[in-house]
């Protein structure tokens, strides 16, 4: 039976009736969150006492824990594993991205793949990761994604198809070198379990014996495959919960697929309504637009005045956050520099966040780069860091050490220490524990950030392992390999556990909007920033990728056209400003009349707090 819930808040309470009901047991229900702070966040309000595990899981995290401890069943029906391990071997973000690069830039190189797509091969292969994963949790066929997307297309009749035709020979490689080594990402996961355990009368009688209840947590944001799993518990007659916040559907990445969801599980009279500018009006914050600067830097200078002065009032940091558009880290640095002048302390949740702003991974990461005999790759900033947290200094202090580190005696001490493992011919993963153990572990956070020593030290192990099944290492060896991605994907290592204790720290958070909103963050002072920049409102369609035609609503060979692009355009723009206006008292938004590249700017952003100052707010002009 499904019941519709209609407050969040009525999630835990049944929840927690439900286990005081089966005395205080918890192993049968299951709980699907957004994502790993959600779960976390549950847990912590969860204050009885039971025996049992909360079973309070992302639907990856639910799938990859299935297809781990159901292998034998997928060996026995998949006939594409020709190595037959024991456990799959699960990798990363971080090496899926190195794989796909690593092909794309080969193929590229030798066979002219891609040359009429303008972009790096990160960029590609971003775009052709992000087609597979929209596929396969939307339960599309992989081996069709390039000629779907390419059917969309309003002027595929004046394009070559050929760059369509390539992305998916390297799209079936990836998959069929994944599955035939027995390894997985959570890609993979969702495709082996759908297709194999969900079709499997054994697993299926589990599945109904292990559970009887199913709470889901947020409708809106699950994909077709979660859909085919709810109704599989429906069919064996399960409790089933489901909560929808209707404006929380605010970026046209996430994996889902509302139309399905809605003609699958809703009923007519459950109408969705869209934002309209008519419900952020009648929101009640404040708004303040500051126009006033001609230049980027003006404006940057402008916020951190406005922030210091918010704090001499007698604002409470914690109350404070900056939200800035994706991809702007010079932005980031200037603003964190002006305000860490002025003592006010700056922490970021980015998912483009330097390598610095994640201070231990940091430690280890300098490190192991000094273990293996790579300093090439470590920059300044880096190593200043590195000895700032090692050795508990101010950053002026560990500039000085730095400059003078071959004379500094603790500089010399750690070094030394490192040059003894290395003889003791220890593998990464070895070192990076001893070294953890012995300098890092007694530090001021030391004990707090263990997990990420684990999560580094698991992934250095299958790194190596991984890259000579692929035999793609190359010139360079594993090793060095691991190091360069360390460095691109530290915020991979990081876990919900870190961004929850970050976000209500005293201090101001400089974050994206997908991250604050995510993140469920909640700050009543915000300073939206670089308002006029489109990347506030960025373009769905790409060359080579359309996260919204890859859904099983989206009919082949319909055409996507610049009016569907512009509708779904503001349709996450007017979502993404409610979400962040819900609980805020204050708005601050500045806009530059030029961005940092020198263009003027005037973006979707702009024009839409426009029309909400006209119902009283300020205009600084």
């Amino acid at each position: 039976m499904i019941v519709k819930l209609k407050e969040k808040n009525e999630i835990l309470q049944n929840y927690i009736q439900i286990i005081k009901d089966n005395n205080f047991k918890s192993n049968d229900i299951l709980i699907f969150t957004d994502n790993s702070v959600a779960s976390l966040n549950y847990i912590r309000q969860i204050d009885i006492n039971i025996s049992e595990e909360l079973k309070i899981r992302t639907y990856s995290q639910f799938v990859r824990e299935e297809v781990t401890t159901y292998w034998p069943i997928i060996l026995s029906s998949c006939k594409n594993i020709i190595k037959k391990d024991l456990v799959p071997t699960f990798i990363s973000t971080n090496l899926k991205t190195y794989i796909f690069e690593k092909k794309i830039e080969e193929m590229r190189n030798k066979n002219n793949y891609f040359e009429d797509i303008t972009g790096t091969n990160r960029a590609i292969a971003s775009n052709i990761m992000n087609n597979l994963d929209h596929a396969i949790y939307n339960e599309i066929d992989y081996k069709n994604i390039g000629e779907k997307v390419y059917n969309s297309k309003a002027n595929k009749d004046n394009i070559n198809n050929k760059s369509y035709i390539q992305m998916n020979e390297i799209i079936e490689e990836y998959m069929d070198e994944m599955i035939s080594n027995s390894i997985i990402d959570n890609t993979v996961s969702v495709y082996l379990y759908n297709n194999y355990l969900l079709k499997d009368k054994i697993y299926k009688d589990q599945l109904a014996k292990r559970y009887n209840y199913l709470f889901v947590d947020d409708l809106q944001n699950i994909s077709t495959s979660q859909v085919s799993l709810i109704e599989f518990f429906e069919e064996k007659e399960k409790q089933i919960y489901l909560y929808l916040d209707n404006n929380k559907y605010f970026s046209s990445f996430i994996k889902n697929d509302l139309k399905y969801i809605h003609n699958k599980l809703l009923i007519k009279e459950e109408n969705y309504s869209n934002i309209s500018i008519f419900d952020l009006i009648n929101m009640p914050a404040k708004i303040e637009l500051d126009q006033s600067s001609q230049l980027y830097g003006e404006m940057i200078d402008n916020i951190a005045l406005k922030i210091e002065k918010l704090v001499e009032q007698g604002v409470s940091k914690k109350d404070i956050v900056i939200i800035n558009p994706i991809n702007t880290p010079v932005l980031d640095y200037e603003i964190s520099n002006k305000l860490s002048s002025k003592n006010i302390d700056i922490l970021t949740i980015k998912n483009n966040s330097k390598l610095i702003d994640y201070q231990y991974g940091n430690v280890l990461y300098v490190a192991v780069t000094i273990y293996c005999k790579k300093q090439q790759y470590i920059k300044e900033e880096e190593y200043i860091n590195f000895i700032q947290i090692l050795f508990d200094l101010n950053r002026l202090e560990a500039y000085r050490v730095y400059k003078n580190r071959d004379n500094d005696e603790n500089y010399k001490s750690v070094i030394k220490y490192i040059d003894t493992k290395r003889d003791e011919k220890l593998n990464m993963g070895e070192f990076l524990t001893k070294f953890y153990i012995d300098k890092v572990l007694n530090l001021k956070e030391g004990l707090n950030n263990v997990f990420i020593c684990k999560n580094i030290i698991s992934e250095s192990e299958s790194f190596v392992d991984v890259l000579e099944k692929l035999h793609l290492k190359d010139n360079k060896d594993a090793d060095e390999i691991f190091i360069i991605s360390l460095k691109k994907f530290i915020k991979d290592y990081f876990i919900a556990r870190d961004i929850e204790d970050i976000k209500n720290k005293d201090a101001v958070l400089i974050t994206t909007p997908y991250s604050y909103i995510a993140n469920n963050i909640d700050r009543k002072i915000q300073i939206w920033v670089d308002i006029g920049s489109n990347t506030w409102n960025m373009k769905i369609e790409k060359d080579l990728a359309n996260p919204l035609v890859l859904k099983k609503s989206f009919k082949d060979g319909e055409i996507y056209t610049s009016e569907i692009e512009e509708t779904y355009k503001k349709y996450y723009m007017y979502n993404t400003v409610y979400n962040l206006l819900k609980n805020a008292e204050n708005i601050y938004a500045y806009k530059s009349e030029y961005s940092i590249n020198g263009y003027i700017q005037e973006g979707g952003l702009y024009s839409t707090i426009l029309r909400l100052i006209d119902r009283g707010g300020e205009n600084i002009d």
